[in-house]
């Protein structure tokens, strides 16, 4: 189950919001795997993916200008959850949950010059406080760590 609503709560201010319940399992014996401390084989039939977390949720706040001196700049921020996941095919354990934080600035380009309408900039900041977690394992010894703190710079024309 998915659901994802945005809400304009004032003048310039949107909230963005999103949900994603997921309980995905195998349906058919696709064969089984050996278990990381055991090495005894396990049938993956009813077993849980890996890398598949059961629930995610992301909740972003965006404020644009409409007058004064910052009118055309929208500046932002949100938090993402990613529930834990299983960290390998037998289900032995699980990959711990993580929380981070992101940012956005960006400046709507008219308000320079009104020949550059439909031009925006933008600054996005995934993880802001540069939190250090495991997104998702495959085993035992191969796990994986989510992005460190990350910067993407946008220039959008929209006609």
């Amino acid at each position: 189950v998915e659901f994802e609503a945005r809400a304009n709560l004032a003048e310039g201010l949107t909230l963005i919001g999103g949900v994603s319940l997921l309980d995905i399992r195998n349906v058919r014996d696709t064969g089984s795997t050996a278990n990381d401390l055991t090495r005894l084989s396990v049938p993956l039939q009813g077993r849980r993916p890996v890398q598949v977390p059961d629930t995610t949720i992301s909740l972003l706040a965006n404020y644009r200008f409409t007058d004064g001196p910052l009118l055309g700049l929208g500046i932002g921020g949100g938090v993402r959850y990613l529930g834990p996941s299983w960290g390998d095919p037998a289900n032995t354990f699980q990959v711990p949950e993580s929380v981070v934080v992101d940012a956005v600035a960006s400046y709507d380009m008219r308000h320079i010059a009104p020949s550059l309408a439909g031009l925006t900039a933008e600054l996005n900041v995934n993880n802001l406080l540069d939190e250090r977690f495991v997104s998702s394992c495959l085993s035992y010894s191969a796990c994986f760590y989510g992005l460190p703190r990350t910067v993407y710079g946008t220039l959008r024309y929209r006609w």
